[in-house]
């Protein structure tokens, strides 16, 4: 009986431990633009082995100062990752936002990026609900935020990525 105890309770608990995968994230490094729509935050690359859908994530911007510069926090689906390219552990599979491209540098490319939520009552935690169903392999998303055209170039914006469910 002992044994059998066991075998179930091994059973169960490798079941647990199967059924979750991993998200990687990637915090940006650019500044924010005051006449951008769609300004990168996070990266995320998650490998959905078990899970088949995205519910929300959470951004926490209770460290910002001023949360009235905010206009609103997006998030975007980004495709996902060729079998040939899993090695090599990228964040995201093209660039979502053009540089130099004349015209198309203040919001996302619309052929790269899905937009999945956007919040525009922006508070101290923000949840993007999206309900997102997951494509086998590694997935991309990422978050975005736009802040209002008034918003003095001295405003500096901090967030957190607090949970992925």
């Amino acid at each position: 009986m002992k044994r059998l105890f066991l075998f179930f309770l091994l059973i169960g608990y490798w079941s647990v431990v199967r059924a979750s995968d991993t998200v990687f994230i990637k915090e940006a490094q650019v500044p924010i633009l005051i006449e951008r729509q769609d300004n990168l935050l996070f990266y995320l690359r998650f490998d959905a082995r078990d899970s088949r859908m995205l519910d929300g994530v959470t951004v926490d911007l209770s460290r910002c100062k001023n949360l009235d510069d905010i206009q609103s926090v997006k998030l975007y689906y980004g495709g996902t990752e060729a079998r040939q390219e899993e090695d090599k552990n990228r964040f995201a599979p093209v660039s979502y936002i053009s540089s130099f491209s004349p015209g198309k540098t203040l919001s996302a490319y619309p052929s790269y990026s899905i937009k999945c939520a956007e919040e525009s009552n922006v508070s101290e935690s923000v949840v993007l609900k999206c309900n997102y169903k997951l494509f086998p392999g590694v997935n991309f998303f990422w978050v975005s935020l736009q802040v209002k055209p008034g918003t003095s170039l001295l405003s500096k914006v901090t967030a957190d990525l607090s949970s992925v469910t």
